[in-house]
């Protein structure tokens, strides 16, 4: 709520995923650009917003985590528009 500027009692979370997975890392020092396989987390919240709001969202966790957030349609195939 306080990203959006809404009322807490304005947001509703439909609903969470949270699925727990393995991303490649470029191993630091390696000579052939060796990767190597570590632990990550992909998180996602249905909520019932606007784009403009999620990409206020996107931009806050984007620099609060220092990685790349992507704000997606419903079905996760494309960018929202």
């Amino acid at each position: 709520a306080s990203l959006t500027g809404h009322e807490m009692s304005a947001i509703y979370i439909q609903d969470l995923l949270a699925v727990d997975t393995f991303i490649p890392r470029k191993v630091q020092g390696g000579m052939a650009g060796e990767c190597a396989m570590e632990n990550a987390v992909g998180m996602a919240a249905m909520v019932k917003a606007d784009r403009l709001q999620m990409q206020v969202i996107a931009r806050e966790l984007s620099a609060r985590l220092q990685t790349e957030v992507v704000v997606v349609s419903s079905f996760g195939r494309t960018p929202a528009p």
